[in-house]
């Protein structure tokens, strides 16, 4: 038998070994910050695309100019053998800016929250990007973002 700690009680329950249970994810960003957990990517990524759209490029909001592809998440099997016939990639980024600027073709964004760090898919894709012209940055909070963009866009 295993014993692990409920994270909302904090009780010993006993679990036999042949079952894997998952911890329950927090998704609730008071409770996780009240845990002391760092934010999760999605709400990352929502903070920045509200942030965005203060931020000006032709006279339109930043955030009009960014895309997010729902490449992450939870799937079943089903689901998740689906989205990779339709295409879907692993390792492929959180955000894309598609506005041409200098040399590169776009910006793409990855989002990392906490000690989290990239993927060996996602170094691969992230390679493959830049050698066909697009940047390629990793954020770890929403004001390194908003920084990047504004690098990317000359905005000051």
């Amino acid at each position: 038998m295993t014993r692990y700690k409920n994270s909302h009680s904090y009780q010993h329950q006993e679990v036999p070994t042949s079952v894997k249970k998952r911890k329950p994810r927090v998704y609730d960003r008071t409770e996780r910050m009240i845990m002391g957990l760092p934010p999760l990517e999605d709400d990352l990524q929502m903070d920045l695309l509200e942030e965005c759209k203060y931020i000006r490029y032709k006279n339109k909001p930043v955030s009009d100019y960014l895309h997010h592809s729902p490449n992450g998440g939870f799937r079943n099997k089903k689901e998740a053998a689906r989205f990779k016939k339709m295409g879907t990639k692993n390792g492929f980024p959180d955000l894309f800016m598609f506005i041409a600027k200098g040399i590169f073709k776009g910006l793409f964004i990855e989002m990392k929250s906490g000690k989290n760090t990239t993927t060996n898919d996602q170094e691969d894709l992230h390679r493959i990007l830049n050698e066909e012209g697009y940047k390629v940055v990793v954020c770890y909070t929403v004001r390194g973002a908003i920084q990047a963009i504004k690098d990317y866009l000359n905005i000051k």
